[in-house]
């Protein structure tokens, strides 16, 4: 019984790691593809702006995951992690909130008049 379960115990192991090798490939690919779209000609210049500026807050988050696995928090002085948090809710802020991608009513009404 004891050796099944250590088998059983193994397994789970090596799935863990073929799951986080398969969801790092995705990620990385999925990142190639928002980078794309960020620099990417719509005809829709309405379009263009949305895809553009949602890409660019998604890769903006990618770079900060990056920044604090590479240890950035123990280097970064105060005011340059107070320029890192803005960054981040800077379209969220009074007074861009009411023109935010990230408010949904705002968003759902840009798209709507878009499309007709």
């Amino acid at each position: 019984m004891k050796n099944e379960t250590k088998g059983m115990e193994i397994m789970e192991i090596k799935n863990r790691e073929t799951n986080a090798e398969f969801i790092e490939e995705r990620y990385a690919l999925s990142l190639e593809r928002i980078t794309e779209i960020s620099k990417e000609a719509f005809e829709n210049k309405d379009f263009e702006e949305y895809f553009h500026t949602v890409a660019g807050f998604v890769l903006m988050v990618d770079e900060n995951k990056r920044f604090l696995e590479e240890g950035g928090l123990k280097n970064a002085t105060l005011a340059q992690l107070g320029e890192r948090n803005h960054a981040l809710y800077e379209d969220i802020l009074p007074e861009n909130y009411q023109k935010s991608f990230a408010v949904p009513d705002f968003v759902s009404f840009f798209l709507f008049l878009v499309v007709l």
